[in-house]
């Protein structure tokens, strides 16, 4: 698995998670009118009690709401709502921008929760496509109304799918009680963007069915149990999970995840003797076997788990993976099945044109580097492999052809991109040039002169020298408070200051511990990989082993943002203006003086009139 530190958030996509789950919600997706065969279903490693379904279909579920759920009612029920959202279009989806690669940094993608061999990027457009982004705020913020409408939508689902409604009101029982206890800053996320209200629930509760109630077969319950046990045992630390009386299923993770690999493998054995018809067990079992090296073990298992699943993409992935290694020509034949059913995973691109690299298919090789970066709309590198695919592709061959409507297409988007940077800089442009006239026009306006005309009286003009001197001691008090503010606010300051040195010296040096550990790391992979002279299989095993990763770092100490014109919120403008309105006061209601403005001629630039 990534390390916690390498991504913002960790995304899994698990076969056995995404069968169990599309079986589940296979039936309110046809109640919605989506083809179900395309949906994919990912697990996001949060504790919030969250799922949401993007525009295109694809379901992404939060670990906290898996634990949450116990049984298929809850997810059904969050399911059906969110796919109420995507039915009345409060999900928008911006293909372009969800593409770039800069829509996707910082989220990272694991293909099934055991193992680390395929890392996409790009899941992040999958993310993004109905919310923001993932660091900042995941999921939509949906109105009232809109709630209302889904929920609506989703008891339709519901209703047609067979299914009842309780886990929807489970859920929203949950939340609106914690809604109620609870003040804004610690409500759940969930909380923040599905508003919950005794109104809400209450159209929940006086549904009136139209279907008999059919519910969840005992497969599918046993199922999405062992959903929860999996998501369990590979994403609760471990510390944790030895507390616990844990299933053999989750002793075996459990072990997996502790590197005691031959009790991993017992258990698993025994589980497999129990229940020989379970893929999941082999595909488990098989990915053992391929981190500790035993590459026929592996590929033996997976394809074990592939006849018993011979449409599951990620099981032909894996398995691929495995055959790299010993037969690229096998390799091919699986990849290239999965890029008719994952055309947009980049993964699988960016594998197919290794393998067709190593058979020497080198216009080929080009052709999947094309598509890669296609998907990933990296529309530089995709022009360069582009070109590169119909120099040694043949005229009229289909793969040039796909090429030639990519090409079109990126031209579209280029078009788009350039219209919308086009209107944001006229935009702009009218702004400045609105703001222009407006200055110009005031600029010859008659400005407003304050004109104080004093009383008459010997008395009235001793009372506005009286007047005056208040004044004067007023502002004086005004400078008096300014000084103590900015005493303040630099001691505060300083005190931030030297409390951001002393975060950064500690960056600094833990950044220093993880270079050294990398450097270890390299080293001793060096030194694995030397003794195995021209040995491939050697020299692979010794970079599974030592998987050295890391990261460029900023080192250096600079100004802490809040050290920086601290001073400035110290300010004498409202105390100044009451003291002027104190003077003015006195001036006119306790001296009798009088105070009015007057229209006074706007100053002339040089040259202005000039002929």
């Amino acid at each position: 698995m990534l390390s916690p530190d390498a991504l913002c958030m960790r995304v899994f996509r698990d076969s056995e998670v995404e069968n169990v789950m599309k079986k589940i919600s296979a039936p309110l997706f046809a109640a919605a009118n989506v083809d179900p065969s395309s949906v994919k279903v990912f697990v996001v490693d949060d504790y919030s009690i969250n799922a949401y379904v993007s525009s295109d279909g694809d379901i992404f579920v939060h670990k906290g709401l898996i634990l949450f759920s116990k049984d298929p009612s809850v997810i059904a029920g969050v399911i059906a709502h969110e796919i109420g959202h995507m039915s009345q279009n409060h999900i928008t989806k911006r293909g372009s921008e969800a593409r770039s690669g800069a829509v996707a940094e910082g989220i990272g993608y694991v293909l099934g929760m055991i193992t680390s061999l395929a890392v996409d990027p790009r899941v992040g457009e999958a993310i993004m496509l109905g919310s923001s982004t993932i660091h900042h705020r995941r999921f939509l913020a949906y109105s009232r109304a809109q709630e209302e409408v889904a929920d609506q939508r989703a008891l339709e689902y519901l209703d047609a799918a067979g299914y009842t409604s309780d886990g929807l009101v489970k859920v929203l029982k949950h939340f609106s009680q914690k809604e109620s206890h609870l003040v804004e800053a610690e409500k759940d996320e969930y909380l923040s963007t599905h508003p919950v209200s005794r109104h809400r629930l209450a159209k929940v509760n006086s549904y009136s069915r139209s279907n008999a109630v059919k519910g969840f077969s005992d497969d599918d319950i046993t199922s999405f149990e062992r959903v929860v046990e999996k998501t369990e045992a590979f994403l609760t630390p471990v510390q944790l999970l030895e507390r616990g009386t844990l299933s053999p299923y989750m002793k075996s993770i459990l072990n997996y995840r502790k590197a005691n690999t031959s009790d991993a493998l017992k258990e698993l054995g025994l589980l497999i003797e129990a229940t020989p018809s379970d893929p999941y067990l082999y595909e488990m079992r098989a990915h053992i076997f391929y981190k500790l090296g035993q590459i026929e073990a592996s590929v033996s298992d997976y394809k074990t788990a592939l006849s018993l699943l011979p449409e599951d993409s990620m099981i032909k992935l894996e398995l691929a993976q495995a055959l790299m290694l010993k037969d690229p020509h096998e390799t091919l034949k699986y990849l290239e099945q999965v890029s008719y059913q994952e055309k947009e995973n980049p993964l699988v691109w960016k594998n197919l044109a290794i393998v067709y690299g190593r058979t020497g298919n080198v216009g080929m090789s080009y052709f999947a580097m094309a598509n890669r970066f296609f998907v990933e709309g990296d529309n530089k590198k995709f022009a360069k492999y582009a070109a590169l695919s119909k120099m040694y592709l043949e005229n009229g061959s289909v793969q040039l052809r796909v090429i030639e409507d990519m090409e079109e297409t990126r031209k579209v988007r280029v078009v788009v991109f350039e219209v919308r940077q086009k209107s944001r800089f006229c935009s702009i442009v009218a702004c400045v040039l609105l703001s222009s006239c407006l200055v110009n026009e005031h600029a010859h306006v008659r400005a407003a002169k304050v004109v104080y005309e004093p009383p008459a009286s010997a008395e009235g003009r001793a009372c506005v020298a009286k007047c005056a001197y208040t004044k004067n001691d007023c502002y004086r008090k005004c400078q008096d408070k300014l000084q103590e503010c900015e005493a303040r606010e630099s001691k505060n300051s300083a005190s931030r200051y030297v409390g951001g040195i002393i975060d950064m010296l500690d960056g600094f040096i833990r950044r220093q511990e993880e270079r050294d550990r990398i450097s270890s790391c390299e080293a001793r992979k060096s030194a694995c990989t030397s003794n195995c002279g021209s040995d491939t299989f050697c020299s692979f095993r010794c970079e599974s082993q030592y998987r050295c990763t890391g990261g460029s770092f900023r080192i250096g100490i600079g100004r802490p943002s809040s050290f920086i014109n601290k001073r400035d919120a110290c300010s004498t403008k409202r105390c100044d203006a009451l003291c002027k309105s104190d003077y003015d006061i006195c001036y006119v209601d306790e001296c009798g003086g009088s105070v009015y403005t007057e229209k006074q001629a706007p100053k002339k630039r040089p040259g202005e009139g000039e002929k």
